[in-house]
């Protein structure tokens, strides 16, 4: 507990000297010499949320609310410290569950990072960092939006070429480390690609990446007689394959992942509406031959009409997703696609959103998904594992098709 109150302590200290540096210059507030300016920025969100189980029909009823608190230092050179403050729940979502009368929610470190922008269209961060490489929304079938990857990354952009711009990012992300078998874990990400201006101010961005996951897998291995842990999940959510012995935060995957993306996006006007079709697609090019069969690709797609941002805005959007089991590490994936998030999930998403001022807005989303691989027949240990603690889906994964509503009002400062 005494954490959780220096965490929060921290972040308001940092929030107020924020509020403070920007309301007068004449205060007793001293900031060093090098640093230009603080800005200070946040969200708060609160969610209705069900989840309707339709296989035996049970509901779940839950409110919950996000808290985000963010600080920028500029400072010369090209030099940024970036900072943001949750209630962080795990790797993949800040969302808390009003849960207990009497119960007092942690406040974490969600970012830390430095980050230095050249002057030629490079720019490097360091540390807890927002996702350096290009995503959209059906970027998820990899990356959770709340995701934030730890290490390195590198961002390289062309000056626009005629009607062409072209990119290319890194990341170089550690994902648990291991001093007494020297089997750390990371991911490594590169992404190259264009975006072309097209006529009637459209545009098509088109990108393709390889990430490498180095040392997830625990095939081959017996944890119980070398000390050789999983990845190290702050929640193991549902889908890939795993060996006994996984549990609630320590998956112990059973196979390689070296995944293929192929993203890309169109934006066009209708009217005077912005319009976006858009869509990713993903391949394990890893996955191990002894599984038959592999479950090893996935997509996204679909379009998003207007854009809830300022004042009387809304926009309306419906996507597809499909993806196998072992298409990608579940622990960074969507956090809401079924009742646990992760892979071995197909459904649609839906969602209205309306601005009635520049800083408040209202969302209905409707998520409808089921399991999709549920025969595992022939898997021996190593079969697509869902949540309630079972290994062994063969057949019963039906209980896991589930109806996700959300009612979220949401402020921005």
């Amino acid at each position: 507990m005494k954490n959780k109150h220096t965490l929060f302590r921290l972040a308001l200290s940092a929030a107020l000297l924020g509020l403070a540096a920007g309301a007068a210059k004449a205060t007793d507030l001293s900031l060093s010499s090098w640093v230009d300016s603080v800005k200070v920025t946040g969200d708060f969100r609160l969610r209705f949320e069900n989840l309707h189980y339709r296989q035996n029909g049970i509901d779940y009823d839950r409110e919950r609310y996000r808290l985000r608190l963010g600080v920028e230092l500029p400072m010369p050179d090209g030099f940024t410290f970036k900072s943001r403050f949750t209630n962080v729940n795990s790797q993949v979502s800040a969302n808390q569950t009003m849960n207990g009368i009497v119960a007092q929610d942690s406040f974490g470190v969600d970012r830390a990072y430095v980050e230095w922008k050249a002057p030629a269209f490079v720019k490097v961060e360091g540390g807890r960092m927002a996702q350096p490489l290009w995503t959209q929304y059906t970027s998820d079938v990899l990356w959770d939006d709340n995701y934030n990857p730890q290490g390195l990354g590198e961002n390289l952009e062309s000056p626009v070429v005629g009607p062409v711009k072209f990119f290319a990012n890194g990341l170089q992300m550690v994902d648990s480390s291991n001093k007494l078998t020297n089997r750390s874990q990371f991911t490594f990400s590169e992404q190259v690609g264009a975006e072309v201006r097209l006529p009637l101010e459209s545009r098509l961005k088109i990108g393709f990446a390889n990430h490498n996951w180095v040392n997830v897998s625990t095939i081959g291995v017996t944890p119980s007689n070398t000390g050789i842990s999983g990845m190290a999940e702050g929640v193991n959510q549902d889908g890939n394959r795993e060996l006994a012995g996984n549990t609630a935060t320590n998956a112990l995957l059973a196979n390689h992942f070296r995944v293929d993306e192929l993203t890309a996006q169109l934006s066009f006007w209708v009217m005077k509406l912005p319009v976006t079709a858009e869509g990713t697609y993903i391949r394990n090019v890893g996955a191990m031959e002894k599984y038959s069969p592999k479950y090893n690709t996935g997509f996204e797609h679909g379009i998003i009409i207007g854009k809830a941002s300022a004042k009387n805005t809304f926009e309306a959007a419906y996507f597809v997703k499909n993806v196998g089991a072992d298409a990608t590490v579940a622990a960074t994936t969507d956090a809401d696609f079924g009742d646990n998030g992760g892979t071995n999930r197909k459904g649609r998403i839906y969602w209205v959103a309306y601005n009635p001022q520049d800083f408040l807005q209202f969302k209905v989303k409707f998520y409808t998904t089921a399991t999709r691989d549920t025969n595992a027949g022939g898997y021996a240990t190593a079969i697509p594992k869902t949540s309630n603690g079972a290994t062994n889906v063969g057949g019963t994964g039906q209980e896991k098709d589930v109806n996700r509503f959300q009612l979220d009002m949401s402020i921005k400062f």
